[in-house]
């Protein structure tokens, strides 16, 4: 039947729930359209994780239909790669260490993000050197003194 009204209950109080996009009310009134359906307006789920239910009440009707809703928790966020320098510097009393022979290294972090670095090869010189870690395009850069 069109032009019927049927009101859409939300639960209220704590716990998962939501509400009607657009507004903060905790029920929204529909008219059926030609073919007698009633559409809720979109829900916006809260933060609260569980399951909820939803009334719709239609006048001179005893009983409400009840919609049972379930909010789930969000995705994780994921961790976008990101480059990562590796670089020996400041050489003291010639000591040192190379990653593959070089100066310097490049990793990038994992979905966890992680950066692994190859293991560094110490010269056969005994003294202290540092090595930098700095992130792409951010000013980021952390220092660890070594001594051989």
């Amino acid at each position: 039947m069109s032009g019927i009204t049927v009101v859409f209950q939300l639960p209220g109080g704590t716990g998962a729930n939501a509400t009607f996009a657009g507004s903060a009310a905790g029920s929204a009134a529909v008219v059926t359209d030609a073919t007698g359906v009633a559409k809720a307006p979109a829900l916006k789920a809260d933060s609260v994780v569980g399951k909820f239910t939803v009334d719709a009440w239609v006048a001179g009707v005893a009983a409400p239909a009840a919609f049972s809703l379930t909010n789930q928790a969000a995705a994780a966020a994921r961790i976008a790669a990101v480059a990562v320098a590796f670089t020996v510097h400041d050489v003291r009393n010639g000591a040192g260490a190379t990653f593959n022979g070089m100066p310097n290294a490049a990793s990038r972090t994992s979905d966890a993000g992680f950066a692994i670095a190859p293991a560094p090869a110490h010269d056969s010189k005994k003294g202290k050197f540092t090595i930098i870690i700095a992130l792409d395009r951010m000013s980021l850069e952390t220092t660890f003194t070594l001594t051989d």
